[in-house]
């Protein structure tokens, strides 16, 4: 089984992101301020504490998908899925508030990254996750349909070699009958042919 389009898409962005996060963590920014503010729209510390945790979560999202994508993982790759699905929708809503500058600053960096870039990616990746659940549903179904299938078919097999064996048999007897009725008539024959000559038949 190979991994789909739209998961490969999704891993690799989820990646991609998570490599940057750890870029700045190798190699901190010159100005973490002016970085924080193009990128999140307020300020935080782009520090371990924060980073390795962002990083972490990118790399599970990513294998999660990968998983769903390839039916492994169970319950808890799909639940991760869902909530990466889910929170890139609301941020793709959130986005596109901030693209009619509400709660920010239209002549911002942050404006026209987000305008060009974050919320159209947001609404592509929370697209294609959908589309890798609905892909996972699709297969789960076609599988317990087949399981169904399977379940019934042995009884059909059964059913269908029973009625040829009961064919075969009634044939058999057939056959056994006329051979029976052949035997006693060619008996009856010897008999009466022998009272007729005289002869007694032992």
């Amino acid at each position: 089984m190979r991994i789909s389009l739209p998961a490969a898409f999704v891993a690799s962005v989820l990646l991609l992101d998570a490599f940057l996060h750890l870029f700045w963590l190798v190699r901190p920014a010159a100005d973490p301020r002016a970085l924080s503010l193009a990128v999140l729209n307020f300020e935080t510390p782009f520090t371990a504490r924060v980073l390795v945790p962002l990083i972490a979560m990118l790399t599970v999202a990513a294998l999660s998908v990968i998983a769903v994508s390839l039916g492994r993982g169970g319950r808890l790759a799909k639940a991760v899925t869902l909530a990466l699905g889910g929170g890139l929708l609301v941020r793709a809503e959130l986005g596109l508030a901030w693209a009619f500058g509400l709660g920010t600053d239209t002549g911002t960096p942050f404006y026209w990254l987000n305008l060009l870039l974050y919320s159209p990616l947001c609404v592509a990746l929370g697209f294609a996750t959908g589309a890798v659940l609905m892909r996972l549903s699709s297969r789960r179904s076609k599988h317990e349909a087949e399981a169904d299938w399977c379940s019934v078919r042995p009884c059909c097999t059964a059913a269908r070699y029973s009625n040829a064996d009961v064919q075969q048999h009634a044939s058999t007897a057939s056959v056994c009958h006329l051979t029976r009725r052949k035997t006693s008539l060619r008996g009856d024959w010897l008999l009466f042919a022998s009272r007729k000559s005289g002869v007694r038949i032992s």
